[in-house]
């Protein structure tokens, strides 16, 4: 910090660290963030450590996988809640991964069926007919 840097680079700042130890690191590195206006980037494959991120970006295979997005929203009771919304990322030529949580819930493999509907894309396993969908 000494320098003043843009952007802090944490590889597994936490991987060889008791929870309480752990939990002081991200507060320093939330400290920066908020007081500093530092960007930080945390590499990681915790996923306790990846849920403490407003964003996470996976990569698979080598490739940018999915985004969430975390926020928090406040209730019409005033309670604060957490929101993660996830995202695929296409690539330049359209491409996507799924996220492995969802090719899991439906037993994916080897290939999926697409439709185009007029507002997304329809997503199904390649051996389940349109019809036998429940409610169509």
């Amino acid at each position: 910090m000494a320098n003043d840097p843009e952007v802090l680079f944490a590889d597994e700042p936490t991987g060889e660290l008791d929870e309480a130890t752990g939990a002081e690191v991200f507060a320093a590195l939330r400290t920066i963030n908020a007081e500093l206006g530092v960007t930080i980037v945390v590499v990681t494959h915790d996923a306790a450590v990846a849920g403490q991120v407003r964003r996470t970006v996976a990569i698979r295979d080598g490739r940018t996988a999915s985004e969430v997005r975390r926020t928090a929203r406040v209730g019409a009771d005033g309670s604060t809640e957490l929101v993660s919304e996830e995202y695929a990322v296409l690539d330049r030529t359209g491409r996507m991964q799924l996220p492995a949580a969802f090719v899991d819930a439906l037993a994916l493999r080897d290939r999926v069926r697409l439709d185009l509907e007029p507002d997304h894309v329809e997503v199904r396993p390649g051996d389940r007919p349109r019809d036998e969908r429940s409610g169509s």
